[in-house]
């Protein structure tokens, strides 16, 4: 325990505000990736807000820590899926607005359900829902058509008609041939970095310095004492010698 007090302190004093207003989802998901990857990262109550959270890592850490969350594009923006946006909706919606609502809502759902596919680390999709025209006949309906965009850290094991088979299933009317699907290669994620040795341990390079301070004070802490029980001890040798002298000229 003692030593995640000194780490914690130690990140408080040279340490650099990574990310910060997360919500707890977002804070522990953040953490999780950054602990994964050998980097400690402290989450944090923001000032003055119960509610928010911040991230906080070691300044020689700070730019493998960025490096890694845009990478995986986090922390990942707040969704609203279909429960979540319909919720509090006005009492007599236009039927235009119900509609760019329904479209926002299925979209979320959607990016929700690609970012399950191994390799994507984000996903945005945009639906394009032409207005119900109850008036006009179905041939001169405009059709719906979606865009999709992955950001990839491999090769998906999903083709892009399967992905386009997939949008296009969670949207009345709209064809796979409707459905564009754009693959962008994200930056490929490192593994842990190598270690280094300080001692009997092994750290990574960015904690070397941080480890060898906390090992050298360790060290000052014990030699301190060290000495004061020698003082001790000495101490109390010269007490029991005064005691035995006193014995000894009693009559």
């Amino acid at each position: 325990m003692a030593w995640r007090v000194l780490v914690v302190l130690s990140l408080a004093g040279c340490g650099v505000e990574l990310e910060h207003n997360l919500d707890e989802r977002q804070a522990n998901e953040v953490a999780s990736v950054l602990e994964n990857a050998g980097i400690g990262a402290d989450k944090a109550v923001e000032d003055g807000n119960a509610n928010a959270y911040k991230i906080v890592v070691a300044r020689g850490e700070a730019g493998r820590a960025f490096s890694l969350l845009e990478a995986r594009d986090l922390p990942k923006r707040s969704l609203r899926g279909l429960s979540d946006t319909f919720a509090g909706g006005s009492l007599l919606p236009s039927p235009v607005e119900d509609r760019a609502r329904y479209g926002a809502a299925l979209a979320v759902e959607l990016e929700r359900s690609l970012e399950e596919i191994p390799g994507v680390v984000s996903a945005r999709v945009h639906l394009a829902l032409p207005p119900e025209e109850p008036l006009v006949g179905d041939a001169a309906h405009a059709r719906p058509t979606a865009s999709v965009l992955l950001k990839t850290t491999q090769k998906l094991a999903l083709a892009d008609a399967d992905i386009k088979r997939l949008v296009a299933g969670a949207v009345t009317g709209l064809q796979s041939s409707d459905v564009g699907v754009v693959a962008a290669a994200g930056v490929v994620e490192s593994g842990a970095p190598p270690l280094e040795r300080v001692g009997p341990l092994r750290v990574a390079h960015e904690s070397r310095m941080l480890t060898a301070t906390l090992a050298t004070s360790g060290l000052v802490v014990i030699l301190l004492l060290s000495l004061a029980l020698v003082f001790a001890a000495l101490r109390l040798g010269q007490l029991r010698r005064r005691l035995r002298d006193l014995e000894r000229s009693r009559p």
